[in-house]
């Protein structure tokens, strides 16, 4: 934290210093950018996924009509237009990560992925939940909204209310994918290919990771963003749709709990990044809420006063969003919390062979480089014993014995008493000075054992530790 806070020179722009990533996922190419080549790499990249956004409309529009013109019947009538979005969805995710190579640079391979969580969000929020009141011209509607911004809680509440059972066809498709993803079925066919070549350990590190455009972190998180907005906008307008998010959750939570833990390759950690960018999200689905049922109320209730009521929550909403994103300190500790936490208070009295590890998050060589530790701490802790024992049997009288007369010596030079009565005393209470030398020494091998096993409580408060 101290060097994070440093500062080096007083140019601020020369030096940026910033935790490091860990080292599998180091961009190393991107560090052999020029610095001056940063900034117009950056502002090409923008412009790359504006233009994709204004020529994805069109398109995205096209397949849903299409999908509307084939007659199949009412199944394919219900799910045609939801999985033709799905289909254009499922390849964006290549194409935002393929820019972000090419023109951003970037520390790590993790924030290529905070980038597509961020974009990707976006381009759904678009194209997912705002294209129907959008309609199939992006720049008729940024118009409307220019000219008339008041008017957009009403343009909202005229087309997104009737597209509810569309919304609710979309969050069960999603279902489907679940289970597949669980399948890994490109890891399989990739497996099955590379053991024609290689042996089956080779075969299964090769064919690890998974696709990171659409499985990685930034690709999930978005997809499951969406999903929470849908939930929060739409579940006002027909309540059907937040038991379907509840399911659709539920599958989450055992799909990615079995992927993440047992299946799938450790990530590298960015200290919560994707966190709270999904609650940033979450907060931009709260301000589509509150402007949508402005909208509804104001466009259906008999006079205005339920709207009036109501938009103050806009305020609010952005107030909350500026508070999250400059004034809510996420990424450092504050030293208010340390002072009050009381496990951290209780730190020193913590046996370390009590600490949970999930064994799943190990590596082999982790789980190898613990069991040899506790192995070494077990015979050093048999040593240190038979040492403690030794000293409190064989050492300790004698060291009684010249305390004693030591002792006697000081009286004698302080007091002016005799010499012999000063021996005496000592000599006719050496059983109990052994004795209790012998305790102290028990109690020195207790405190070494206390001092390897890490258990201080165990520790006599009186006898110092080796």
């Amino acid at each position: 934290e101290l060097a994070r806070g440093l500062h080096c020179s007083a140019d601020r722009l020369k030096w940026h210093i910033c935790a490091a990533p860990e080292l599998d996922s180091v961009r190393w190419q991107d560090l052999t950018w020029p610095s001056r080549l940063k900034p117009i790499g950056s502002l090409l990249g923008y412009a790359i996924v504006i233009l994709l956004i204004l020529f994805f409309m069109p398109i995205s529009a096209f397949i849903t009509n299409l999908g509307k013109l084939v007659k199949a019947g009412p199944l394919w009538a219900a799910l045609a237009p939801t999985i033709g979005l799905q289909i254009m969805m499922a390849f964006l995710p290549s194409i935002l990560l393929a820019v972000f190579g090419l023109c951003f640079v970037l520390r790590a391979e993790m924030w290529a992925q905070h980038h597509l969580q961020v974009w990707y969000y976006v381009f759904q929020v678009i194209f997912v939940i705002l294209v129907t009141a959008i309609g199939t011209s992006l720049f008729e509607s940024m118009k409307k909204i220019a000219e008339d911004p008041l008017s957009f809680p009403q343009t909202l509440a005229m087309h997104m209310p009737s597209a509810t059972h569309f919304y609710m066809n979309y969050i069960v498709l999603q279902w489907a994918a679940y289970c597949l993803d669980t399948l890994r079925l490109a890891n399989l066919v990739k497996f099955y290919l590379y053991r024609t070549l290689y042996t089956p350990d080779e075969a299964v590190a090769k064919a690890e990771p998974e696709d990171q455009s659409y499985q990685g972190f930034g690709s999930r998180y978005a997809r499951l963003a969406i999903i929470m907005a849908v939930c929060i906008i739409f579940s006002t307008l027909s309540p059907l749709v937040a038991p379907l998010a509840v399911i659709h959750f539920a599958l989450c939570r055992l799909t990615y709990g079995y992927l993440i833990v047992f299946a799938e390759t450790r990530k590298a950690d960015t200290g919560g990044a994707f966190w709270v960018t999904a609650l940033k999200h979450i907060q931009v689905a709260t301000l589509i809420y509150a402007l949508l049922m402005v909208g509804v109320l104001s466009s259906r209730a008999p006079n205005g006063i339920p709207a009036a009521i109501a938009s103050p929550s806009i305020l609010f909403v952005l107030w909350s969003f500026y508070y999250l994103n400059n004034a809510y300190d996420w990424k450092k500790l504050p030293f208010e919390i340390i002072v009050k936490t009381e496990s951290l208070r209780c730190w020193e009295e913590l046996d370390k062979d009590e600490a949970y590890i999930q064994p799943e998050l190990l590596d082999d060589k982790d789980t190898d480089s613990r069991q040899e530790t506790q192995t070494a701490v077990a015979q050093a802790l048999t040593v240190l014993k038979d040492l403690s024992a030794a000293t409190a049997g064989c050492g300790c009288g004698g060291g009684a014995r010249g305390r004693g007369v030591d002792d006697g010596d000081d009286d004698e030079e302080k007091g002016g008493r005799p010499a012999a009565a000063a021996t005496q005393a000592p000599v006719e209470a050496e059983p109990a000075a052994a004795s209790s030398a012998g305790a102290r020494g028990a109690e020195g091998g207790e405190a070494a054992d206390a001092a390897l096993t890490g258990d201080w409580r165990s520790a006599p408060r009186s006898s110092p530790l080796p």
